[in-house]
């Protein structure tokens, strides 16, 4: 007979295959959307610097000329410092918001929780598949536009792509980890996405103030700091992680003490 350790272990790794099998048209889908997404950046960029000068100056394009300047703040811009955090929100929403709360829906936490594997297992194992999910996504999206920029003739600097993409992704680790946090406490995945979001909606509110905006997550995924100004934004990273340590470990806790 197998030691306990090993049983453990090994339907660990057959709940994260299946984890991940499960989430493979979020996958698919999040891929295709920000794959049309990064199409759009170098096929843009040269219209809307030839396009820009003949439009008449309107709220909210003030300044905007600054990232037409060459194309890595242009890329910046449009991926880390809009779409790939906006988007990539709702997509870590979607994917955290199903997997303890979808479990109890669909009848089967029961059925895991009868698995020779400790909860504390099964919650590392749900973790890691989600978040693998949307690194799949997120890193995979960003490599399809460093190939197609290179493509098209253009000079992108992977190394600060890459870095402004991880310290994004770092935000979304945050935004997964609170989703799944709430998906431990509550019922029903729809119910978990709207509270989530919620949540979400109020730690953005301090980013909409020049005085306040240091206190917001989404200010610190733009990469903006990094990017524009050259500073690595290690404490407030430092300090995201930290909060996302301190979810997980609340939520390990309460699925500990939840009742099937």
């Amino acid at each position: 007979m197998w030691p306990m350790w090993e049983v453990t272990m090994m339907f660990s790794i057959t709940l994260f295959k299946k984890e991940v099998r499960e989430s493979r048209w979020k996958i698919i889908i999040g891929l295709i959307i920000f794959i049309i997404t990064a199409v759009s950046i170098p096929f843009t960029f040269k219209y809307v610097k030839e396009l820009l000068p003949m439009i008449p100056e309107l709220p909210g394009l003030e300044g905007f000329d600054r990232y037409l300047a060459n194309y890595n703040i242009y890329t910046w811009s449009q991926w880390n410092g809009k779409n790939l955090y906006q988007v990539g929100t709702i997509l870590a929403i979607i994917v955290g918001m199903n997997l303890i709360a979808g479990e109890k829906v669909s009848k089967t936490l029961e059925f895991l929780l009868a698995r020779p594997i400790s909860r504390s297992s099964l919650y590392f194992t749900k973790f890691s598949a989600g978040l693998l999910s949307l690194g799949l996504v997120i890193f995979g999206s960003t490599v399809f536009l460093y190939i197609l920029s290179v493509i098209m003739g253009y000079e992108l600097l992977a190394g600060d792509l890459f870095i402004s993409t991880l310290i994004t992704f770092i935000g979304f680790i945050f935004i997964f980890t609170l989703t799944f946090l709430i998906s431990t406490v509550l019922d029903e995945p729809v119910k978990v996405g709207l509270l989530s979001a919620f949540v979400l909606l109020l730690l953005a509110i301090p980013g909409w103030f020049q005085k306040t905006r240091q206190l917001s997550v989404f200010h610190h995924m733009s990469a903006a700091e990094y990017f524009l100004e050259g500073k690595f934004p290690f404490l407030p990273l430092l300090a995201v992680l930290l909060l996302s340590a301190g979810m997980y470990y609340v939520g390990i806790r309460i699925f500990e003490k939840k009742q099937p």
